[in-house]
């Protein structure tokens, strides 16, 4: 699947995640914990407006996770592609050219969210997707894991956000995590379930079996 047909579905994905999230003030600074490969780091900035977007992951560089250096260069020559060519009007090609153009750019740092090792600060947005699961069943053989786990993570973010800034976490509907999130001192803005399939190598999957049923969560830091 081609780069941008990726951002395309991961902007189709977080467009239906932040419905009815409060107005951001311009040029706000946003964390993505758990980011992965990266690409919603991008599109969190394309969507946000953001002047900062920060990548955090374990970034381990073996058959788990890439490593921070490795995508860094990545979305580097995305960015010297994007820049080098002309976009076309009114297409995603033209937005993140005008994005890169004004020196916004989204950047990657080794961080663990478990134990709050070299995580950002002054955070007016902090999102994350099914990693409260992850850290909750131990799936990367994170100690502590269960609510212990989940208690010092949630912490950690609402440590990271300013006041009235806002945390958005996107789950499976398998485990309520109401009462954990509430706990880390967080208000409730807006909880939704949503309904689609995962995004696959080749683009979005169409099989029935994955489909899924995730919660949005959306609080903020009073």
């Amino acid at each position: 699947m081609e780069f941008l047909e990726r951002i395309k579905l991961e902007l189709e994905d977080l467009q239906e995640e932040l419905k009815g999230l409060p107005p951001l003030k311009s040029g706000c600074r946003v964390g993505d914990f758990g980011c992965g490969e990266g690409y919603s780091t991008l599109c969190l900035m394309l969507m946000l407006q953001a002047n900062e977007s920060i990548g955090v992951d374990g970034f381990t560089g073996d058959f788990l996770s890439p490593s921070c250096q490795g995508v860094q260069k990545y979305f580097d020559d995305v960015k010297r592609s994007i820049l080098n060519d002309i976009p076309q009007e009114d297409s995603l090609q033209q937005d993140m050219w005008q994005l890169f153009s004004q020196s916004r750019f989204p950047t990657f740092q080794q961080g663990d969210v478990l134990q709050g090792h070299n995580l950002p600060s002054d955070l007016e947005f902090a999102y994350c997707k099914k990693l409260l699961g992850n850290i909750y069943s131990g799936e990367y053989e994170n100690f502590p894991n269960g609510e212990k786990g989940l208690n010092q993570m949630l912490a950690n973010i609402a440590a990271a956000l300013k006041q009235g800034g806002i945390f958005c976490a996107v789950e499976k509907a398998t485990v309520n995590y109401t009462p954990f999130i509430e706990q880390a001192g967080l208000t409730f803005l807006r909880i939704c379930q949503i309904r689609r399939s995962e995004i696959g190598l080749e683009g979005r999957l169409t099989s029935s079996m994955r489909i899924e049923d995730c919660i949005v969560y959306l609080y903020q830091k009073p």
